[in-house]
């Protein structure tokens, strides 16, 4: 209730302006790259908040009026070349969700503006979940009746346990806050124990439908191939979306060398943006950097929160600022 009053009440007061006038007493011009993950109507069974199209489409036309709006993989030549004393603002999105095209792609088109799609080359063109997809999935679409010993006989993490037994007392804002802990606990295991994880619980949960076409959650290549024609730009996430800075280098490699070569393979152009998943500097090794360095990457995000001034000190870690789901923005 405080956000949804104050948020447009400093927006239409002109806060974003003042902002504005303030960097440049400062003498700053700043580079803002703004991340979106999920653009769509809803965001349950799916994990996370969800950018409605009509406020993506608000904000959109904010920035258009306020910022130039510039693709990644031409950061420094638009920077060099631009004419007009505007702050700069990179659109970013994660991870390849089919709202992407559904919803945005419509927009940035109806307003002629750049947008960089980071894929998850594994999960695009199928009706697979990344896992924390996966794992909101089972939650809320659980058949089973809540029963206590039955869930301490899966021999899940206690951790996990006791935030599951709080989703089950499905309260809307305990699932979500739930959901994120059991998240965030997850992001430990490798691959293979997650995996094993989450099957328990959906056995645990009776779950006996997976989305189908009808409920596809990810890019498919044909929708990926349709956009490149039209402009929009594309960049590496991984394969699976490992934190690249708890697996070996050579698997590290495997998996940015792999998905930056099945998209050039699918859009016939070059991959040289990259997004770290999950994106913290914990994540990112100097290794994996060099990697990306040596792979010919230029341009990097990170999930850092922050802006980037010209000229860009560091182009393989830049920070971003998350969009929220909500038309007003304060960059």
């Amino acid at each position: 209730m405080i956000k949804t009053t104050i948020r447009p009440m400093a927006f239409y007061g002109g806060y974003p302006f003042f902002k504005f006038v303030t960097r440049r007493l400062a003498g700053k011009r700043c580079v803002f790259i703004l991340l979106y993950h999920k653009i769509g109507p809803q965001a349950p069974p799916l994990l996370g908040e969800t950018v409605l199209p009509e406020d993506f489409e608000r904000q959109i036309r904010f920035l258009k009026k306020r910022y130039e709006i510039i693709d990644l993989k031409d950061l420094r030549s638009s920077i060099s070349n631009a004419n007009s004393s505007k702050d700069f603002v990179v659109l970013t999105s994660d991870d390849g969700y089919r709202g992407n095209f559904l919803y945005a792609f419509p927009v940035v088109k109806k307003y002629d503006v750049p947008l960089t799609i980071f894929l998850t080359t594994d999960v695009i063109g199928t009706n697979q979940l990344l896992w924390p997809d996966k794992l909101a999935w089972i939650l809320y679409r659980s058949a089973a009746d809540f029963n206590r010993q039955a869930l301490y006989r899966t021999g899940l993490p206690q951790e996990m346990i006791r935030n599951i037994e709080k989703f089950f007392l499905k309260d809307a804002s305990r699932q979500a806050k739930s959901l994120r802990s059991i998240n965030e606990h997850l992001k430990s295991y490798s691959n293979e124990e997650r995996e094993d994880i989450l099957g328990r619980l959906a056995k645990f949960c009776k779950i006996k439908q997976w989305p189908a076409e009808n409920f596809r959650a990810m890019l498919s290549w044909e929708e990926v191939k349709n956009m490149s024609g039209e402009g929009i730009s594309f960049g590496s996430h991984t394969k699976s979306h490992p934190t690249l800075s708890k697996i070996s280098l050579n698997l590290a490699r495997q998996e940015v060398v792999d998905s930056k070569q099945v998209i050039e393979e699918q859009i016939q152009k070059p991959v040289t943006t990259f997004a770290y998943p999950y994106g913290k500097s914990d994540d990112i090794s100097a290794g994996v950097i060099n990697l990306l360095r040596d792979e010919g990457f230029e341009y990097a995000c990170t999930t850092e929160v922050g802006y980037e001034k010209f000229p860009i000190n560091n182009p393989l870690f830049l920070k971003r600022k998350g969009v929220p789901p909500s038309p007003y923005l304060f960059l």
